[in-house]
């Protein structure tokens, strides 16, 4: 900077002392050169300024530009979610769908087993038939849920092999051939036929399932053998073999 100082004084003397005015020229000379002094010394600061503000907009750029690919990483990704978001919606409404037919296909085949167990009802002992009233009632709703349904009918079918396994005794009411109810003493061997006694009268029945319905028949000679096995049964007399009258079910 000192040798452009030297040069600029040299260059601008002469021409100032071709005036003859040495102190106007040496003003003069002193005005311009505090101005280029100052100008030299703004244009620098704002040389340095602009370095600073230069480095520190590259460094925005490459922070942006660092966000740009961040960004476009994350919108890259999320479109593979949505196209993956997109293919499992599509597979769970395929998959709704098939659950659907399913669904509609088991409701049809509940329906046709619950009138297959309705029919059925008929043939069953008559006190097992009373317990499972409520069940029974229910399975003819219509509008009973395909949930609710099963399991009336698994409670229905349990109770049945219940039954089944083992000998029930009860005194209920029965209606006798001829027409007329009276209160009898009932031996169930499980679902397959049952011993009624009728105490006052000495006279026995035989019950069993057919021609869809629970059907009683007199047991002429049998009234001994069934009062001696309900005796048994009732602990009231010691255990024993007892021949009883039995048929075989009749083929449906």
């Amino acid at each position: 900077m000192r040798r452009h100082l030297a040069l600029f004084f040299i260059g601008i003397a002469p021409a100032l002392v071709a005036y003859g005015d040495e102190q106007v020229a040496l003003e003069k000379l002193q005005a311009l050169s505090v101005e280029w002094v100052r100008l030299r010394s703004q244009t620098i600061r704002e040389e340095e300024t602009w370095r600073g503000e230069q480095r520190l907009l590259n460094g925005t750029v490459a922070s942006l530009q660092l966000q740009v690919e961040a960004l476009t990483h994350r919108s890259k990704a999320a479109a593979s979610r949505r196209a993956e978001n997109r293919q499992q919606l599509a597979d769970l409404r395929q998959g709704q769908a098939a659950l659907a037919s399913e669904l509609c296909d088991l409701d049809q085949a509940m329906q046709r087993l619950t009138k297959q167990i309705s029919a059925f009802r008929p043939q069953l002992p008559p006190r097992l038939s009373d317990a499972l009233e409520l069940p029974f009632r229910s399975l003819g709703d219509p509008q009973v849920p395909l949930a609710e349904r099963t399991q009336y009918i698994v409670s229905i079918l349990t109770r049945c092999l219940q039954f089944d396994r083992k000998v029930t005794y009860a005194e209920e009411k029965i209606t006798v051939p001829g027409g007329e109810v009276r209160l009898l003493q009932v031996l169930y061997w499980g679902l397959s036929h049952a011993y009624a006694l009728d105490a006052t009268n000495h006279r026995a029945y035989f019950g069993q399932p057919g021609d869809g319905a629970w059907n009683w028949t007199a047991l002429t000679a049998g009234a001994d053998a069934v009062e001696q096995l309900i005796a048994v049964r009732k602990e009231r007399a010691d255990p024993t073999f007892v021949m009883v009258p039995a048929r075989p079910l009749r083929a449906e």
